[in-house]
């Protein structure tokens, strides 16, 4: 079975348009996550100034050691060290998100991307 030069241009225009069609949806897929992550890593800091965090009253009313020695033991409390690890985990996944991200949208369109950075685990 032979192909005509025409055939040939349509199948490869078509399979170029789904590459960059799967492209954009990668792109608008790592941009929701980012949203995500943004939302999550806003919970997780406002939990933590909560609960981990003197209060204004508590800064107000203690002496400046008084205060350090508040706030180191509360942050060395299992529920603000597990925060803190949360924190963490999430801001390397928008960090590796956002280096994902970079290449998908400055590589030409149709061009190749070459291989994206991949988080550990």
């Amino acid at each position: 079975m032979k192909i005509t030069k025409t055939q040939l241009r349509k199948i490869i225009k078509e399979e170029i348009a789904k590459l960059t069609e799967d492209r954009g949806e990668h792109i608008t897929g790592i941009k929701d996550k980012v949203g995500r992550l943004e939302a999550e890593l806003e919970r997780i800091n406002k939990a933590y100034d909560e609960k981990c965090r003197p209060s204004r009253e508590d800064e107000y009313a203690l002496s400046p050691r008084e205060l350090t020695y508040l706030i180191q033991d509360m942050e060395t409390r299992n529920e603000c060290w597990e925060m803190s690890k949360r924190r963490f985990e999430t801001e390397e996944n928008m960090k590796l998100l956002a280096d994902q991200l970079d290449p998908l949208e400055s590589a030409p369109e149709g061009g190749p991307v070459g291989e994206l950075p991949r988080g550990e685990g």
